[in-house]
């Protein structure tokens, strides 16, 4: 009897537990007015950050190449 009143009480504490940090979480949140973001909005959101850093990497490739190409072209007319 002691071990299934053990368990029981575990159970419990632990369902409690749960429910006030909810509790604190949600008024905290209607406080403040922020809104829990869904987590495929988090997914789009590192998404983007992700996208965007493969953009500024590939646009400084792009401007580190079009100014050697200019120098080429540059000394190629100087040549002639």
């Amino acid at each position: 009897i002691s071990l299934s009143c053990t368990l029981w009480a575990f159970v419990l504490g632990s369902l409690l537990n749960i429910l006030v940090k909810r509790a604190t979480e949600s008024v905290k949140t209607d406080f403040t007015g922020e809104k829990e973001k869904r987590p495929i909005d988090k997914l789009k959101e590192k998404f983007k950050d992700k996208i965007g850093r493969l953009k500024s990497v590939f646009r400084k490739e792009a401007k580190a190449n079009a100014a050697t190409n200019t120098n080429e072209t540059a000394e190629m007319d100087a040549n002639k």
